[in-house]
């Protein structure tokens, strides 16, 4: 995985695609918009038996999608909290 840099990868949250996560046997737990990249990261790790110096590239665009999607997440949440205080002002 050599010579690949983040920004060649696309870390973009994305939706779950269940046959994809059924097929690679994610657990449910991690079906989450990083899947995607969790499945090469996981694959990556097993084929390098989890040497910490192999796989940085895939676990680096792991973590940046993880951290686009928790700050969407808290985007919505807090647009939903702006929705609900403004209704019951009325």
């Amino acid at each position: 995985m050599t010579g690949r840099h983040v920004e060649s990868v696309d870390t973009d949250p994305k939706p779950v695609d269940e046959a994809f996560c059924i097929a690679n046997k994610v657990p449910l737990e991690w079906r989450d918009g990083c899947a995607h990249l969790l499945v090469p990261l996981n694959r990556c790790r097993r084929e390098h038996f989890y040497l910490p110096w192999h796989c940085t590239e895939l676990r680096h665009a792991y973590e940046v999608c993880q951290q686009k999607d928790y700050i969407r997440r808290k985007r919505e949440a807090q647009q939903m909290s702006e929705r609900l205080e403004g209704s019951s002002a009325h």
